[in-house]
């Protein structure tokens, strides 16, 4: 039914209306794709920072976890957290028992005997949810000489694993990033679809005019208005058509003209 009514609009509407919705349909579409192409960037370059703070942060809780110091602990924490997005860190024991904690309280991921193992290996992305990523990265006796120049420190010969330290970090700023990512690209698209809008409505316009003209003064003819003429402007396959009007009208007003004086006669 509403496809019924749309073809009974004037040549001009339809063009109008495909215009419009095949523009604002291409702005949306390179909008998301612009988009996908930025987050996947801005995603990568999160993570990296993020598996570069956990590192870091477990070089600084080396000591801390070889002395039991909560001292240390606090320190190490209070640096991480500095960081920005970084909600939650938190310092294990080799067997996995808590030595400190701090930040906001987060969801934990559900671990199992696998994940568990892995801890052991090199610093990584443990998980993550809608709302943040999990980072773990082991702590090893050698990390204390990075730490420490005193030349009393403790300097283990083969570097022992001596804990794990977990960092969460948060995803809002990266989700209000591409958020404005998005709107931003939106808003170039609609502009420029706006500007693209205007000139094809010109273009349509230049041509759809003549073809109105033209339409009405055969209307006028078909009512029997005599002396009627199209006026010769436009594109110019219309300028022919209107041409190939007039012309039509001349031979049939001179065989009209023909017909009364033989009549007459």
């Amino acid at each position: 039914m509403h496809f019924t009514h749309i073809s009974r609009w004037g040549f001009k509407q339809q063009l109008i209306l495909a215009f419009t919705l095949g523009i604002f349909c291409l702005a949306l579409i390179s909008s998301l794709t612009i988009s996908a192409y930025s987050s996947d960037g801005l995603r990568q370059q999160a993570l990296e920072q993020g598996l570069k703070v956990t590192e870091s942060f477990a070089r600084q809780s080396a000591l801390a976890l070889l002395y039991e110091s909560a001292e240390n602990a606090k320190e190490a924490g209070r640096l991480a957290l500095s960081f920005p997005d970084v909600v939650s860190v938190t310092i294990f024991q080799p067997n996995h028992k808590v030595l400190f904690s701090a930040g906001m309280k987060v969801a934990d991921l559900q671990q199992d005997e696998e994940k568990a193992e892995l801890w052991s290996l090199l610093g990584r992305l443990e998980g993550e949810t809608d709302q943040a990523w999990y980072f773990v990265a082991p702590v090893f006796s050698d990390n204390v000489r990075d730490n420490d120049n005193s030349p009393f420190s403790v300097q283990a010969a083969n570097p022992d694993l001596i804990g794990y330290t977990r960092l969460v970090m948060s995803k809002a700023s990266l989700n209000q990033v591409l958020d404005d990512v998005f709107k931003v690209n939106l808003y170039i698209s609609l502009l420029l679809s706006l500007v693209l809008l205007s000139v094809l409505l010109a273009i349509t316009t230049r041509v759809t005019k003549p073809l109105m003209q033209l339409a009405r003064a055969m209307k006028r003819a078909q009512l029997g208005e005599k002396k009627v003429r199209s006026s010769v402007n436009g594109p110019q396959d219309i300028m022919l058509m209107e041409g190939a009007f007039n012309t039509m009208m001349d031979v049939l007003e001179a065989r009209e003209l023909e017909l009364q004086k033989a009549r007459d006669t």
